[in-house]
């Protein structure tokens, strides 16, 4: 049986990403849902938009 601490390992040596960054992805996944996992970085307010 995996365990989650061995899945959290397997992607970290995968992908490269630290454990600390996947346990918070899990963490904020379990609480808000897979809207709150979508990258916002660099794309402009919808307030931005409208006032333009």
């Amino acid at each position: 049986m995996t365990t989650l601490k061995g899945v959290f390992l397997c992607v970290h040596e995968k992908h490269k990403v630290s454990y600390n960054n996947i346990y918070s992805w899990v963490q904020r996944y379990k609480e808000h849902g897979p809207a709150k996992l979508i990258d916002g970085r660099g794309k402009p307010d919808m307030i931005q938009i409208v006032s333009r």
